[in-house]
């Protein structure tokens, strides 16, 4: 199943995590970037889980916004 994650509200993420009993779930595309502010990259993750992002780094003649992974993994 695929969605790119950017559209993905925090709510619906925590519901497909519930709802389907994950212990761990692999995010692409979350456009988290450095600036984004530490409660914004935590709300993905539901209660009794933790998230851990790469942001994708910005190259000279790369692309300049999109790309990130997140991994929401209970804790």
């Amino acid at each position: 199943m695929y969605f790119p994650t950017r559209l993905l509200k925090a709510a619906l993420i925590h519901d497909i995590i519930n709802d389907h009993n994950l212990d761990i779930i692999a995010l692409q595309e979350t456009w988290v970037t450095s600036n984004t502010p530490p409660a914004i990259k935590q709300d993905i993750a539901p209660p009794g889980f933790e998230v851990h992002h790469v942001i994708r780094p910005i190259v000279a003649g790369g692309p300049v916004r999109g790309g990130g992974l997140a991994l929401i993994i209970i804790s």
